[in-house]
């Protein structure tokens, strides 16, 4: 019997460790996300209507998203860093039984350049449609929430809150120098 509890303790006492260590993995992402040199300015979920999707297809889903985005806001030369700026964002994927693949955004202030079209993100109910319009046409779904950051340190650790050594849940690939 006791060999039993100490079976059970020891696991326990893994368990303890392992959770401590990805509590402390999560907190060093989201300080990393949190730089003074960032200026997070919105929060996007977002959501797909097929639940079954999988991690490949959402992963090409949200690179087209953004290049749609970054292409209506700054024109067909927007993915030539040097040209035009475009959307800077780090985009953190989460599967779960309910809701199947989804991402949280974090998005740097929206840059303005030249021939940006302001009319589209001069507020957040225009970036809110402007946003919605562009996802439900790749097929993500009528889901789509988006807020203003105040405060990033909330939002990274909320974001990052499944983030766990190895995983490859976190997209940098829009997130600019």
């Amino acid at each position: 019997m006791s060999s039993k509890l100490e079976i059970l303790l020891g696991q326990n006492s893994k368990k303890k460790k392992a959770d401590r260590f990805r509590t402390e993995f999560q907190k060093a992402w989201s300080k990393w996300l949190d730089s003074p040199v960032r200026d997070w300015q919105w929060a996007l979920t977002l959501t797909f209507s097929n639940q079954r999707k999988t991690v490949a297809a959402a992963e090409k889903t949200l690179s087209e998203f953004v290049h749609r985005v970054n292409r209506r806001l700054y024109g067909k030369n927007s993915e030539k860093r040097d040209v035009r700026p475009g959307l800077s964002l780090v985009a953190v994927r989460e599967r779960n039984n309910s809701q199947g693949v989804h991402y949280h955004l974090a998005i740097e202030a929206i840059p303005m350049g030249r021939e940006v079209h302001q009319h589209l993100i001069n507020d957040a109910h225009n970036l809110y449609y402007f946003l919605l319009r562009e996802w439900t046409k790749l097929g993500g779904g009528e889901q789509l929430d988006l807020q203003p950051i105040e405060g990033s340190a909330g939002w990274l650790d909320y974001i990052t809150k499944k983030v766990s050594l190895g995983d490859t849940t976190v997209n940098f690939s829009h997130l600019h120098k």
